[in-house]
């Protein structure tokens, strides 16, 4: 029998979901007293990987009581030989690694081990679906199981129920949220997630398919296993009885399982030490952490809103997608720290010496109180943090000078008052910030002009642009990415090395020899695009069409034209673009201008590498 804190948690959020799966009298007894006891039923599955001469190996504990259908599908997979010899076709760094294609290897195949009452996504009998291929496993993905670190969760397309035998995992430090509720999370790697982290970082091509085989070379299920947990009642701000120490550093862990948030909201926490601890979702929502030691811990979706925090040790740690909106961090150290897209919005940093840390992608406006001292670079103005990669989301940024700010990869929208002076070629409109390397994500900007202005390396990404007036401006190094541009005018416009893919709609007008061309429906593309992404795309007003700008001097990276199928390269002018980390195969690249065209780690359309053919794909364009 084990007991240990995720048990405890696993048990709080599953009793009421699973219903009763021990004997009545053991069940019955934990009603009648301060006792929370259950049973769960478990199979550890071993798989051993191959990546050219390196060998990796870990252990997946699966979850029959959360995900009954799913863990059995995998079960059976594994015992019948199916993931032997398959690939992880797919491996994106910091986000996961994807497999199960047993069928095609590439993405496209795999299906249900097992009947499961749905056949190509809908309910019917099987007696209606003759065909294995078209098995499906019905969706689990409200079972509480969350994309937290080292989770396994079913890969499938945008439509419910489409899940058959591909799978992902997720790597260490890695926290998917946007995936909860959508993917069915079925396991969790128990031993050897450092195997999936070093996997999740090999070189792939243009389309994430690793260049060397990742290969999967045995698989290995356990028997089904029942564990019985009991739990007397624990005090729930008793941290340490919580922690586990997960990667035998012998520090603190804490990394729910089941993806259930750890509740320290208002306890009273000061003077712990908690040194190179290891925290993965946690709320700590007005506790007192007042001298608390968290030197070198890695802190990803915290929770320290309005917390007492006073005195608190965060030298050389690193806090990822964190929150510390109204904390008290009066005195507190972050010296050598790193900080990462982390609201520190209407904190007190009264006595704080930040200028040792790293502030990348900081949220920090309406301050009580500035800090003490700053990296360069950077300065505490209107009680706003301003520096480059700031976001400066509803900042008040009234009488100020910024001609001397760098600006650079700051994103704003929604500023109270513009600056009085800002850097050259920077300009204050419509509430925004537009300058040089400026970050616009997941905001509006139809109908504006921003005629001749200048946008060099600056990011759009989701950005609604129809009707905008880009006449004139200069956008060269821009990226465009999951963007409407419907009827957005871009003549005359710099686009020299613009990179603009997965768009909406197409453009009013276009410098010379630039076009707007089809690369795929979005509906299509399920999983292989990513899961918000695909939802954000598929409620956008101008159609589902994915369109690419092409044109001279372009900048075209990861295209996939075995992927891309509606994808037209002919009769183009592509002079001085650059292709990089591409896979033209099969593309009509014959009638396109390709002078002076840059290749690099690009797949010819004929097969070849431009590595292998002086790196350029000329006179290898013929299958």
């Amino acid at each position: 029998m084990k007991i240990n804190a995720y048990a405890l948690t696993l048990l709080l959020l599953l009793v009421p979901l699973s219903g009763c799966t021990s004997d009545d009298d053991a069940m019955d007894n934990s009603k009648n007293n301060d006792n929370l006891n259950a049973y769960f039923e478990y199979t550890d599955v071993t798989i051993k990987v191959v990546h050219g001469e390196d060998k990796y190996e870990f252990k997946i504990q699966l979850n029959h009581t959360a995900s009954p259908d799913h863990a059995d599908n995998f079960v059976k997979h594994i015992s019948g030989g199916n993931y032997t010899d398959s690939i992880f076709h797919r491996i994106i760094p910091n986000f996961m690694i994807q497999g199960g294609d047993f069928e095609n290897l590439d993405g496209t195949g795999g299906y249900a081990a097992d009947w499961y009452g749905i056949c190509d996504g809908a309910k019917k009998s099987k007696d209606q679906c003759s065909d294995q291929k078209d098995w499906n496993v019905p969706d689990e993905a409200n079972n509480g199981l969350k994309h937290i670190p080292c989770a396994i969760s079913m890969a499938k397309t945008s439509q419910p129920n489409s899940g058959g035998s591909q799978f992902f995992i997720i790597p260490e430090g890695v926290v998917a949220n946007w995936l909860d509720g959508v993917h069915t999370v079925f396991g969790v790697v128990i031993e050897g997630c450092k195997s999936i982290t070093d996997l999740s970082k090999v070189s792939t091509s243009g389309s994430d398919r690793p260049i060397i085989p990742v290969t999967i070379v045995s698989t290995e299920a356990s028997d089904m296993y029942f564990e019985y947990y009991e739990s007397t009642a624990v005090d729930r701000c008793d941290i340490l009885a919580f922690t586990i120490d997960l990667d035998q550093d012998g520090n603190p862990d804490l990394s729910p399982l089941d993806g259930e948030i750890f509740d320290f909201s208002y306890c009273d926490l000061s003077g712990l030490d908690l040194p190179a601890s290891k925290f993965t979702m946690v709320n700590f929502t007005g506790a007192n952490l007042s001298s608390v030691q968290f030197s070198g811990a890695l802190l990803n979706a915290i929770n320290f809103d309005n917390a007492n925090m006073t005195d608190i040790n965060f030298n050389s740690s690193i806090i990822e997608q964190s929150s510390f909106v109204n904390a008290t961090l009066t005195n507190s150290s972050f010296h050598e720290a790193t900080v990462y897209l982390t609201d520190f919005s209407k904190a007190n940093f009264l006595n704080t010496n930040l200028s040792t840390t790293s502030l990348i992608y900081p949220a920090a406006i309406e301050l009580l109180d500035c800090p003490l001292s700053l990296p360069d670079e950077w300065a505490c103005l209107n009680q706003n943090l301003v520096g480059p990669t700031a976001k400066l989301y509803g900042a008040n940024l009234s009488n100020l000078d910024l001609s001397g700010m760098n600006l650079s990869l700051t994103s704003s929208s929604n500023i109270i008052y513009c600056p009085d002076l800002l850097p050259s070629e920077w300009v204050c409109a419509d509430n925004y910030l537009f300058g040089p390397e400026a970050i616009f994500s997941q905001v509006d900007l139809s109908d504006f002009n921003l005629s001749n202005y200048n946008l060099t390396d600056v990011i759009f990404d989701r950005v609604d642009l129809s009707f905008t007036n880009l006449s004139g401006t200069n956008l060269s190094n821009a990226y465009i990415g999951a963007s409407i541009i419907h009827q957005t005018n871009f003549s005359s416009a710099n686009l020299n090395e613009m990179e603009a893919r997965w768009l909406f709609g197409c453009p009013v007008e276009l410098p010379i020899d630039w076009v707007c061309r089809a690369g795929i429906d979005w509906d299509s593309t399920g999983s292989d695009i990513g899961e918000e992404l695909t939802i954000w795309a598929l409620n956008t007003t101008y159609g589902i069409e994915a369109n690419w700008l092409l044109g001279p001097n372009a900048s075209l990276n990861y295209v996939n034209i075995p992927y891309l199928i509606n994808l037209d390269l002919s009769n183009l002018n592509l002079s001085n673009a650059s292709f990089g980390n591409s896979n033209l195969l099969g593309a009509n690249l014959s009638t396109t201008n390709l002078n002076d065209t840059v290749w690099i780690n690009t797949i010819c359309p004929n097969g070849t590498n431009s590595e292998s053919n002086n790196d350029t794909c000329i006179n290898q364009t013929e299958l």
